[in-house]
């Protein structure tokens, strides 16, 4: 089977992370896989030199039909049999171009909640046509796709997210990760790992931070995270909200980080306030680290966390309650122990590499074959209206 993984950067995001996982899972079970990217970021994610050969740069620019002309090319001579496009632009070129070059199965990896606006939208809702599958990494996103774009459930896959949890399960003590932090050793710590958009609803944060510190004063909040590339001046509304809220001695911007493990390791409950997402990526980690969580109760939270069993959940927007939920487990370890634990076995239970990679081939095969017996743990058939 020759596959071909499409994303349009290898910026340190999400998406592109999980693509990069995708390719070194296929890899290692003998799949010919390639990635395209076709945007350079010269502060992107690095590689393990294995796959050097398998990581293509085919630059698209500002023109897009001769890059639609050389990606269909591309997939023509190598004789690809699945292509696979992560996000929603990647998704239409890998469509469009699968389809003129004659590959089998293409697919759309759809990983979030909302939808392309505009003339995107429309492009989008065109793929229903190119499209063999679509692949979400929640069943709640296959739930959208179903329902607003009327993509039909037969066309629908559920593929979660997979974790290094090795990378996050770390042997360096929590006092030497808060030294290199330089965080006093009787703080409490509350982080949120997440780049700066609207979307993720940082001002919730900040105004959570100023109810937590208002009961206890010593708690230093972390945010790890630079701005979108689309929405540059987010990082600076945040800052300004920080110092409008008088806590710049008590939230630290931390930027985007390699070191996230550690930040966890010295991280007392890990927060999310985002008003929409897929399967976040910030909350597995932080489940594989085995850090309680307190999180907004987006759709498809409640696929990760159970409330009150690996964190809590919170109504969207209501900084209140998200206050209150994390002074309660700041101000009780043995909960914080328990809910962390949870977490660690939730995540190897359901969220290894190990079961994505076997997930994700059984639903290629599946599809190339013509099947439609989908694996049912990867279908996205079951709640899907």
């Amino acid at each position: 089977m020759k596959v071909v993984i499409l994303v349009d950067s290898l910026i340190r995001g999400g998406a592109e992370r999980q693509a990069l996982l995708t390719l070194r899972e296929l890899v290692r079970r003998g799949v010919d896989a390639r990635l395209i990217r076709y945007y350079e970021t010269p502060d992107g994610y690095d590689w393990p030199a294995e796959l050097n050969s398998r990581i293509v740069l085919l630059e698209k620019k500002r023109r897009t039909l001769r890059f639609v002309w050389r990606l269909h090319r591309y997939l023509r001579r190598e004789r690809v049999d699945v292509v696979h496009g992560f996000k929603d632009v990647p998704g239409i070129y890998a469509c469009v171009c699968g389809w003129m070059a004659g590959v089998p199965v293409r697919i759309i990896g759809h990983r979030s909640l909302s939808l392309p606006t505009g003339l995107l939208r429309k492009a989008y809702r065109l793929m229903r046509f190119f499209a063999t599958a679509w692949i979400g990494n929640a069943q709640a996103v296959t739930d959208v796709l179903n329902s607003e774009l009327d993509v039909p459930a037969s066309r629908l896959c559920v593929v979660l997210n997979g974790i290094e949890t090795d990378r996050f399960r770390i042997s360096l003590d929590r006092k030497t990760a808060r030294e290199r932090l330089q965080i006093a050793p009787g703080a409490d710590v509350v982080t949120m790992v997440a780049v700066m958009r609207e979307g993720k609803n940082h001002r919730m944060f900040v105004r959570m931070a100023a109810r937590v510190r208002e009961r206890r004063p010593d708690t230093v909040f972390l945010l790890v995270g630079d701005s979108d590339p689309l929405e540059p001046n987010c990082l600076e509304d945040v800052q300004r909200e920080v110092q409008r809220a008088g806590l710049t001695d008590s939230v630290r911007f931390l930027g985007m980080r390699a070191d996230v493990p550690e930040i966890l390791q010295a991280t007392d409950v890990a927060v999310l306030t985002t008003r929409f997402e897929g399967m976040s990526n910030a909350l597995l980690e932080a489940m594989s680290a085995g850090v309680s969580i307190v999180t907004t109760d987006y759709v498809g939270a409640r696929e990760l966390v159970q409330d009150g069993i690996e964190g809590f959940l919170v109504p969207l927007d209501d900084a209140e309650a998200m206050a209150e939920r994390v002074s309660q487990l700041l101000a009780d370890p043995e909960m914080r122990t328990r809910m962390g634990q949870a977490g660690v076995e939730r995540i190897d239970r359901q969220f290894s590499m190990q079961a994505m990679g076997d997930r994700l081939v059984d639903v290629y095969s599946a599809f190339l074959a013509g099947r439609g017996d989908i694996p049912q743990e990867a279908s996205g058939v079951s709640s899907a209206r």
